[in-house]
């Protein structure tokens, strides 16, 4: 699970990361506060800037969007959830752009 917030001027920003699995994509070295917490490593203190956000699809995953605040238990989330395979096909990519709708 990656936690993202919508700033001014149209911005994602990175805030945390909740890994269940410690293997691929793993970081061997961090610069951020890491913590295990109920099964999971979670970092924190990204803050990092995002003009958009690409992201692919895959079938095996069953990605989805999560709208609202996550939990400590992701499975306790009570938000929109929106399933990413909806929208495109296995493979292929999505963009996440935030715009302002007026």
């Amino acid at each position: 699970y990656e936690t993202y917030r919508v700033e001014d001027e149209n911005k994602l920003v990175l805030e945390s990361t909740r890994l269940k699995d410690m293997g691929w994509g793993v970081p061997s070295t961090f610069e951020n506060a890491y913590a295990l917490r109920d099964g999971f490593m979670v970092i924190q203190g990204y803050e990092k800037i995002l003009p958009e956000l690409p992201f692919r699809v895959s079938v095996v995953n069953e990605a989805k969007l999560l709208l609202g605040d996550l939990p400590e238990d992701p499975a306790a989330f009570a938000g929109k959830t929106i399933r990413l395979d909806d929208y495109a096909a296995d493979g292929k990519r999505i963009t996440f752009r935030i715009v302002r709708a007026n």
